[in-house]
This record gives structure tokens, C-alpha cells and sequence, in this order.
């Protein structure tokens, strides 16, 4: 409450304070470096000269750096800090776990640039104050305020100077809702939010200068929505979403500069469906739809330039058929329906540059067929298609171009018809190679033609299993 002449009245630590004063409280028995009936004041480079004044009388005037006050006993304390003080640095040390409650920010930040690592740590603190301090000449909050658990809110402070909010609140498990911050300057969102798995719904801030969004609100568990914020400038989107676990829907944001989308969306496993994102640059996949376990459909994406699919619709387990995308680009099927076990159809895709089909269709129970694929620069087929316990129809002629000898459990625990493994057999053989292996189970025993292509293997060096 202030008072006709701006004096604040019924703050815990005096009937008056003046308003420009910094106020909080600590518990100087939390665990620290202090000893229990102590609290350490941590700061930061040059610029301090403050005053303290305590709850229980002191006055130490002359400060410029770090300060430790010493209490008659363990407790908790009110500390009132007037003159200059741009900067706390607990940055996960010290006396982090003591400081409780920013109850007046006041004189706190007049002056600064950065506040990188500032209550990094402070697990027990909360902000019960109203006021906003002065953030707004800050550039720099990088990890401002990473774990600080106990926050369940923020003020609306003034962040319109910020270019780098990494980190800056992530592990914030306690917070409950995020106010709409100015972030219009903010080039750098990389874990910004991580970990806060209480957050339901996040505002539509300005991030239209942003270009790297990696990690930001990587298990936020709580979100169910998401906004249309501006990722015009993004390049790199890598596990920015990775764990939001409870999104049922996504925006089409803009990712025409994108090129990192790495497990972007890896574990929603909440989505079921998924918009037609632009991708205009050469960019990677990895794992970025994987364990997206609602996923029914997929749209017909533009991946012409994508480099690289691995893992990308890993366990889309809801997934029964798949679209024909431009992968003409794409050197990389290690387990990229790997887990797919409801894929009844796989269309003619172009894999003319893949490198490796490392447990490419591993486990995708349902499928019965595929269609010719060329594979010819293919240097494994490690597990490729292990587990498609209804793979019957297997194309002739599939391998006759290949240039590798790796085929250890390409077939195992599958269904493959007499003609099918035939034609693998003899495709192989075509091939020329030596020195290989193969394993087959499950599905029918070659016939005489399949047999004399093993022989023929075996001849060359080959370690061959088939039923």
C-alpha cells in the first residue's frame, strides 16, 4: 500500500520503507555456504554501492561487492538494499536455496545490461513483488532465472531489450502461467522454458527476431495448445517441442528458414494430426515426429531437400499408410518407421541416395508388401525388415544393384513367401558381392531356385540363415 507522499506502508520488514528500496526476505537455516544464522548478498562484476538494512536492526553502509550478514540466530529475515545494486549471481551456488521472496524489486537492476545467471538456482524464492524493477536496458538473461521451482508467477517486467533468453526459465516446474513479455528483440530461445511441466497455455509473445527455438519448451508436459508465433527468421527448431506430451495440435508456423528440425516434435504423443509445413531448405529430420503415438495421418510435406529422415515417424504407432513425400535427397532410413505397426502400405518412394536401411521397417507387424525401392547405395540392412510378421510379398529384383554384403537380420520374423525369398536370394547373388550375411526366419523355405542362389552365396564367403 503508498501513501499520499509515495511511502509503502505494511511490508514485513518496517511500517515505512521507501519505495525505491530492493526488499526480500531469506532463511538464513536453508541449506548454503553461510553458516545458519548467516546470508550471503552474491553479485557480479563492477557497479555496486549499496546500503543494507535488516529486520533485525543492522545497518551496513559502503557495500560494493559480496556481503555476508551475520543474524543472533537462525531465522528468517527481511533485507532492505537502497543505492546501486545492478546485479544478484547466485549462478546454482552459495546461498541460493535462502533467498525466499523478492518482495520489492525497487533500485534492483538500475543500470544493468545483463542478468545472466542471476537467481540461477534459487529454488525456494518466489516474487511476490508488484513492481517491475528496472530490466529494461537487459540484453542478456541467460538463465535468469533457471530453476527457481518455486515461482508460480512473474511480474509483467520489462524484457523489450533482450536479445538472449536462453534458459532463461527453464526448470521453473512451479509456474503456472507466463505473462505476455515484451520479446521483440529476442534472437535466442534455446531452452527457454524446458522442464516447466505445469504451464497449460503459453501466450502469443514477439519472436520475430528469433532464429534459434532448440529445446525451448522441450517438456513443457502441461501444454495443450499451442499459439502462432512469428518463426519467420528460425533456423533451428531442433527438440523444441520434444515431451509436450499433452499438445493435441500444432500451429503451421512458418519454417521456411528452418534446416534443424531434430526431434522437433519427438514424443507429442498426444498429436493426431499434423499441418503442411514448408520446408525451403536444406534441412534434417532426425527423430522429429518420433513417438508421436496419435498420429493417424501425415500431410504431403515438400521434403525435396531434407538430407536426412532417421527415426522421423519412429513408433507413429496410430499411422496405417504414408504419403508419397519427395525424399529424393535423403541419404539416411535408419528406423524411420522403425515401430510403425500399424503401416498396412508403403508407397514407391524415391531412396536412390539413401546410404543405410538400418532397421528401416523394423516391427512394422501389419505390413505385407513393398514396393521396389532403389536401394543400390545401400551399405546396411541391419534389421531392416525385422518384426514385419506379415511381410509376405517381398519384390524381386531388389537387391541385383546393391553394393553391400550386410544383411544381418534384414529378414528375421517375417513372412515371406516361397517366390519372395527366392527372389531376394537370387537378387543378392545377382549383386556379386562377397563375404556377407544374411538372416531369414519365419515364412517359407526357399525352393530349389532359392537354394542354389545360397549355395552360390555360400561359395562366395557368405554366412546365409534362412528358414
Amino acid at each position: 500500500m503508498i501513501d499520499a507522499i509515495g511511502i509503502i506502508i505494511g511490508v514485513d520488514m518496517y511500517d515505512e520503507v521507501t519505495s525505491s528500496a530492493l526488499v526480500f526476505s531469506v532463511k538464513t537455516d536453508n541449506i548454503g555456504t553461510s553458516a545458519a544464522n548467516q546470508f550471503t548478498i552474491q553479485t557480479s562484476g563492477a557497479g555496486y554501492a549499496y546500503d543494507i538494512s535488516t529486520s533485525d536492526g543492522q545497518t551496513i553502509n559502503g557495500n560494493i561487492g559480496n556481503k555476508t550478514i551475520t543474524f543472533p540466530t537462525a531465522g528468517t529475515y527481511d533485507i532492505e538494499i537502497t543505492g546501486l545494486f545492478p546485479q544478484f549471481y547466485y549462478n546454482n551456488s552459495g546461498d541460493k536455496a535462502k533467498l525466499l521472496d523478492i518482495k520489492i524489486f525497487g533500485i534492483y537492476g538500475i543500470g544493468s545490461t545483463d542478468q545472466a545467471f542471476a537467481f540461477y538456482g534459487c529454488i525456494n524464492m518466489i516474487i511476490s513483488a508488484t513492481d517491475i524493477g528496472h530490466f529494461e536496458n537487459v540484453t542478456n538473461f541467460e538463465k535468469c532465472w533457471q530453476g527457481c521451482n518455486a515461482l508460480t508467477s512473474l511480474p509483467l517486467i520489462d524484457t523489450s531489450s533482450g536479445t538472449n533468453f536462453n534458459s532463461a526459465w527453464r526448470l521453473c516446474r512451479g509456474l503456472l502461467s507466463f505473462p505476455l513479455l515484451n520479446t521483440s528483440q529476442g534472437t535466442t530461445f534455446t531452452f527457454t522454458w524446458a522442464e516447466d511441466s505445469k504451464l497449460t497455455s503459453f501466450p502469443l509473445i514477439d519472436t520475430s527476431n528469433a532464429d534459434d527455438f532448440s529445446n525451448a519448451w522441450e517438456n513443457c508436459s502441461g501444454l495443450t495448445s499451442f499459439p502462432l508465433i512469428n518463426t519467420a527468421k528460425a533456423t533451428n527448431i531442433g527438440s523444441s517441442w520434444q515431451g509436450c506430451n499433452a499438445l493435441t495440435s500444432f500451429p503451421l508456423i512458418d519454417t521456411n528458414n528452418v534446416t534443424n528440425f531434430i526431434t522437433a516434435w519427438y514424443k507429442c504423443s498426444s498429436l493426431t494430426s499434423f499441418p503442411l509445413i514448408s520446408v525451403s531448405k536444406a534441412a534434417i529430420f532426425n527423430s522429429a515426429w518420433q513417438n508421436c503415438s496419435s498420429l493417424t495421418s501425415f500431410p504431403l510435406i515438400d521434403m525435396s531437400l531434407v538430407t536426412n529422415i532417421s527415426s522421423a515417424w519412429q513408433n507413429c504407432s496410430s499411422l496405417t499408410s504414408f504419403p508419397l513425400l519427395d525424399t529424393s535427397n535423403n541419404i539416411s532410413c535408419n528406423s524411420t518407421w522403425r515401430g510403425c505397426v500399424n503401416l498396412l502400405s508403403f508407397p514407391a518412394i524415391d531412396t536412390g541416395k539413401v546410404i543405410t536401411f538400418t532397421n528401416a521397417w523394423y516391427d512394422c507387424k501389419k505390413l505385407t508388401s513393398l514396393p521396389l525401392l532403389n536401394m543400390d547405395k545401400s551399405t546396411s540392412f541391419n534389421g531392416t525388415w525385422r518384426g514385419c510378421l506379415e511381410l509376405s510379398d517381398f519384390p524381386s529384383n531388389s537387391f541385383d544393384g546393391c553394393v553391400t554384403n550386410s544383411y544381418p537380420n534384414a529378414f528375421l520374423i517375417t513372412n515371406l513367401s516361397e517366390q519372395s525369398i527366392d527372389g531376394i536370394l537370387v537378387s543378392i547373388d545377382t549383386s556379386g558381392t562377397i563375404n556377407g550375411s544374411f538372416a531369414q526366419s519365419g515364412g517359407s523355405v526357399p525352393s530349389a531356385i532359392g537354394i542354389t542362389a545360397k549355395n552360390n552365396l555360400i561359395s562366395k564367403g557368405w554366412t546365409i540363415i534362412t528358414t
